[in-house]
């Protein structure tokens, strides 16, 4: 009997420890737009794709040239960076 209660004491003290090895849900995916002199982009669209799915999302650049894609699902995704005068910039298997 002894053997049974301390058991159940070890999983309810071990039981705080082991959520952080669940598997993360989601994360988030951030930048800044510049142009080649480093001067920050505002405005721009900025396209997240999913690579498996080809799920699509889209954001503009803030007033600091940041963009944002929060609560992204784990995988790779390409991104693209669009603005009128310059020329569309992308980065795949992010």
């Amino acid at each position: 009997m002894w053997k049974y209660k301390t058991m159940w004491a070890f999983c309810g003290l071990a039981a705080p420890f082991a959520m952080p090895v669940f598997g993360q849900t989601s994360g988030e995916i951030t930048g800044r737009v510049s142009d080649s002199s480093g001067a920050v982009v505002p405005g721009a669209t900025i396209t997240l794709t999913n690579i498996n799915t080809s799920a699509m999302r889209a954001t503009q650049s803030t007033n600091a040239g940041d963009y944002a894609f929060q609560s992204v699902p784990p995988g790779f995704y390409n991104v693209k960076a669009e603005h009128s005068g310059f020329r569309v910039a992308a980065t795949s298997n992010v």
